[in-house]
């Protein structure tokens, strides 16, 4: 395992339900590439499963109908700590993770939702992290007020009183330009962050809705993060161990009772029997070759089960890759 040393990107998205979602999200991922994603209104509960290739995603789920937040972080970086809220239905939801960084104190990602534009919510949840050292507040904030409220200029909402005191009290600094994220022409959905970070940021954008009536918030950083890379394995046939292999297979497939009658279904399920007892000794042995196991295999199966050779072929080959 090797460090690097490099910027990150961040995007902001209320998705209004990942439940249906899951295929934009991964469009968003791979347009956008940010190493956090900061998603609110996922509508997830725990029975929904939610991944996303090369990220940890971390949630904060709500039962009730709406609402969720969830963070997807790449994997390579380096978490220090997570903190959720334990907000019941109605109130704000935020989820706060703290990532190292090199070129100074580590850094307070923090996600938020609040729920309704009329809510009249407390920020003294904030007050820890904007103590600890600098931090990044983001999310669905429903506040309108004379940044935010673009189709009706001079409209203040209970919130954005609230985010407007917020910003006063707390020398935080609203990022990007005045453009709507919300369909309806307001911009809810922020990208607050400490003084001192400001000029870290070097482009906040608007882009596109991927199916939401709100439209995702982009951002790329100076803001230099370690990252964890893991050189890519390769085949090493002078480290496998042979006469291994070949006995813990022997052994495996001795055990195995052979069909009678070679009906398709058995043939599978033969197969199975082969590729399952194959994977277990081969992750004991680390044998990155194929032929030999094909070959070990030859006598063993049945005439008319060469589909079922086939089968255990492309098995082993998609095991195999990146062992060493």
């Amino acid at each position: 395992m090797t460090q690097v040393f490099s910027k990150f990107k961040i995007a902001v998205w209320n998705a209004q339900s990942l439940v249906n979602k899951r295929i934009r999200a991964s469009c968003l991922v791979k347009d956008l590439d940010p190493d956090f994603l900061i998603i609110t209104e996922t509508w997830l509960k725990q029975i929904h499963k939610f991944e996303l290739s090369s990220y940890s995603v971390h949630r904060r789920n709500r039962d009730s109908h709406a609402g969720g937040i969830a963070v997807a972080v790449k994997k390579q970086l380096k978490l220090i700590k997570i903190r959720r809220s334990k907000s019941a239905i109605g109130e704000v939801e935020w989820m706060a993770l703290k990532v190292a960084r090199v070129d100074g104190p580590a850094l307070w990602i923090v996600a938020v939702y609040v729920p309704s534009k009329d809510l009249d919510w407390s920020p003294a949840f904030l007050d820890e992290f904007i103590r600890d050292g600098p931090c990044v507040i983001c999310g669905d904030f429903n506040a309108l007020f004379s940044e935010t409220s673009l189709r009706n200029p001079g409209y203040y909402s209970r919130s954005g009183k609230v985010v407007e005191g917020l910003l006063r009290s707390k020398r935080l600094v609203l990022l990007g330009d005045k453009v709507a994220t919300h369909k309806l022409g307001n911009r809810l959905d922020l990208l607050l962050c400490s003084p001192d970070l400001v000029s870290s940021f070097s482009a906040v954008k608007v882009v596109g809705s991927y199916g939401s009536d709100h439209s995702a918030l982009a951002a790329e950083t100076k803001i230099r993060v370690s990252r964890r890379v893991f050189p890519q394995l390769r085949y090493n046939f002078a480290k496998a161990d042979w006469p291994l292999f070949v006995r813990l297979v022997s052994e495996a497939l001795d055990k195995i009772k052979r069909p009678t009658v070679a009906t398709p279904s058995e043939v599978t399920r033969y197969s199975e029997q082969i590729v399952a007892a194959i994977v277990q000794q081969t992750e004991l042995a680390l044998v990155p070759v194929l032929g030999l196991v094909v070959g070990l295999l030859g006598d063993r199966l049945p005439t008319s089960a060469s589909i079922g050779a086939l089968l255990l072929a492309a098995s082993c080959l998609l095991l195999l890759q990146g062992l060493v």
